[in-house]
């Protein structure tokens, strides 16, 4: 069934692709696109996190190459810089832990110099037990390529062995960095946004996002021989509207929970693409949230559906939260943060200024899912 789109600005781009997809567009139902529920399916959000700790954090200057959401704080001193990153990083698992969810926090290696390590979703994604080729249900850890050399050195081995014994099947394309050119790259789920209940990844081409690793990343997820659907791959071209060049990652301007889907169609520029994406989002069941480019800058797509686990005697169900950044909580519109209260659960904010102005980054780079 396909849900609402509900525009968030007046921009012709966003009037034209809401035209195109209008006479598929019905009022959800009232149980929505819930993959958690009994059914078995792999849940859309997860229960627990990891957090990795801001003990490196400053500008780098590699990633800003391609990173336009990375700015400077002037006359602040390095060591002022990741002062304020620990104290928002801080603040930020105290609230996630405040309502139940469960936070799994690392030290990076203090020898290994990660200014980007606080984004541990670029390396690695978990995913629950799907059946295999051969019939077994195993879970999965997959290592994705990182573009940077500074980026490269997050993967944190003694993180990787721990992950890796908790999971059934390991699947490591980090190989993919050696290739000349780095022609095949997915920086994790800041570049491919997973829609589990259909079988979806959403990926924005850029350097650092290719359509030929994403269709191996969904075929690794979901074996087309496993008795489900067969996985689908839906690419399409970002322009931003700062540089002109492509969205370094797809999390900035595309973000979905198990009812909603928060999309920036204007950074879209084929008509055709932002259509088949809208197309595909309101088939899911998902209602559409769109924002404007704007917002993006205020990391309004940048964010996540958690949940925190109903208690072991009962008494306290399974609840559903959105995290996002203070900054982008403020961006919202009053309609469009009780559209997300509505579909996603309570809103939890926290201030994180300093690692979104230096890192580039916001409330969802900094969570990587334990399924």
């Amino acid at each position: 069934m396909s849900a609402p789109v509900s525009a968030s600005s007046s921009s012709a781009p966003l009037q034209r692709a809401q035209a195109v997809t209008a006479h598929l567009c019905a009022a959800a139902t009232a149980g929505g696109n819930d993959a958690s529920s009994s059914s078995g399916a792999h849940p859309q959000s997860a229960t627990r996190l990891l957090m990795v700790s801001p003990l490196h954090f400053r500008r780098n200057d590699e990633s800003a190459a391609d990173n336009s959401f990375m700015l400077q704080l002037e006359g602040l001193s390095h060591a002022e810089v990741q002062a304020r990153a620990q104290a928002e990083f801080d603040e930020y698992v105290a609230l996630l832990r405040s309502r139940g969810i469960g936070v799994e926090v690392h030290l990076p290696r203090a020898d290994v110099f990660t200014p980007d390590g606080v984004f541990p979703n670029n390396w690695f994604s978990t995913h629950a037990a799907e059946a295999t080729p051969q019939g077994r249900k195993e879970s999965l850890l997959l290592l994705y390529p990182m573009r940077h050399r500074t980026r490269q050195l997050e993967r944190d081995p003694r993180i990787v062995a721990s992950l890796a014994s908790r999971y059934d099947r390991l699947v490591d394309f980090t190989a993919e960095e050696e290739v000349a050119n780095a022609s095949s790259m997915l920086e994790g789920t800041g570049a491919a946004i997973f829609d589990h209940a259909h079988r979806t990844l959403y990926h924005a081409i850029s350097e650092r996002s290719t359509v030929s690793l994403a269709q191996r990343v969904a075929a690794a997820i979901w074996p087309s021989s496993s008795g489900g659907a067969a996985p689908r791959v839906v690419s399409f071209h970002t322009r931003d509207a700062q540089s002109g060049t492509p969205l370094y990652h797809t999390n900035v301007m595309l973000a979905i929970g198990a009812r909603w889907a928060v999309l920036c169609a204007d950074v879209i520029p084929d008509a055709a693409e932002r259509a088949a994406l809208i197309d595909s989002l309101a088939q899911g069941g998902h209602e559409v949230i769109l924002i404007s480019s704007k917002q993006v800058a205020e990391f309004c797509g940048n964010i996540l559906e958690v949940r925190a686990a109903p208690s072991a005697d009962g008494f306290t169900p399974e609840r559903r939260f959105v995290v996002m950044s203070s900054r982008a909580h403020a961006a919202f519109t009053p309609a469009q943060r009780e559209t997300l209260t509505r579909l996603g659960g309570e809103l939890l904010h926290t201030p994180l200024t300093t690692i979104e102005h230096i890192g580039g980054g916001g409330a969802r780079c900094m969570i990587a899912e334990l399924y």
